[in-house]
């Protein structure tokens, strides 16, 4: 299973998001920044997403582009899915 996980460029974006796989880190991705991971031998995985005070997880099944957004009303990090 293939993951990437993919800060969007933008001027709310982080210049630091550490980025873990499975309770590794994967590495950190800066604005428009990402990181990929060839994850063998498993159905599922979590992935975890640390900036400051912001915390997200998220499971995922097959392979998987996650994206990792900034929103401003309440000021939040959000994963999600990337859309085809």
């Amino acid at each position: 299973m293939t993951i990437t996980v993919t800060q969007i460029d933008s001027e709310y974006a982080s210049t630091g998001v550490d980025v873990y796989v499975q309770g590794v880190k994967l590495g950190q991705i800066g604005r428009g920044g990402f990181v990929s991971i060839e994850v063998p031998y498993t159905d599922q995985c979590e992935i975890v997403a640390e900036c400051g005070v912001y915390r997200k997880k998220m499971i995922v099944g097959g392979d998987s582009n996650i994206l990792v957004k900034w929103v401003l009303n309440p000021p939040d990090m959000v994963l999600e899915r990337k859309r085809a």
